[in-house]
């Protein structure tokens, strides 16, 4: 099975790539056109260039709906993963300051530690 960042970036590849055949095959039509006398090259060209940026939106769309979805149904992605390596590393940490704390007041007590047995 994939793991949560795998198939989000998969699918947003996917959707690129959709999108990036989608503006090839618009840019082989306008060509064509211009060629055939049906537009002028600046029409063209203004219908490519309006035409690409509504690609990216909608490249951006599909990027924010797929994240939406895995998200929904509980994929984790590497950002969660990230975040709960920094909350474990804090709390490792934590421990590791307790245990150094409660080490000297034992060592200032002369206290033996717990489950020790002194002679």
């Amino acid at each position: 099975m994939a793991k949560g960042g795998d198939l989000l970036e998969r699918a947003v590849l996917m959707g690129w790539g959709l999108v990036s055949r989608g503006r090839k095959e618009i840019k082989k039509a306008v060509d064509k056109a211009v060629k055939e006398g049906r537009l002028k090259r600046r029409e063209g060209k203004r219908l490519f260039e309006r035409v690409e940026e509504e690609g990216e939106e909608v490249g951006e769309m599909i990027s924010e709906r797929t994240a939406e979805l895995l998200d929904k149904i509980g994929v984790v992605t590497q950002k969660d993963l990230d975040a709960l390596g920094e909350r474990l590393s804090h709390l490792e940490s934590k421990a590791v300051s307790r245990r150094r704390t409660k080490a000297k007041r034992r060592k200032k007590k002369k206290i033996a530690p717990a489950g020790t047995v002194t002679v």
